[in-house]
């Protein structure tokens, strides 16, 4: 993961090893988000692919089969019967 300048963000996957370190003198501020498991894959179905330091995409549509995407991952197993894929 690179590390995200200030206003940036930074996403880690499933059961990723990580720390925070601080290399500036003044406070280290950040708000986590947990979000349900899978939720990776979702993004990597309607998102577009992206190299590390590379300028984002152009913005793009939402996909017409997004709910087929949600249905099929994460958001269609809401009741904890989801097994991530490894």
């Amino acid at each position: 993961m690179t590390t995200p300048t200030a206003g940036g963000a930074g996403a880690l996957g499933h059961d990723r090893k990580h720390r925070f370190i601080n290399p500036a003198d003044e406070r280290l501020t950040f708000v986590r988000f947990c979000m349900p498991g899978g939720l990776d894959h979702v993004f990597g179905e309607i998102g577009r692919p992206r190299t590390p330091g590379a300028r984002a995409p152009e913005p793009f549509g939402r996909p017409g089969h997004v709910e087929e995407i949600e249905q099929r991952t994460v958001f269609g197993r809401a009741d904890g019967s989801h097994t991530p894929k490894n």
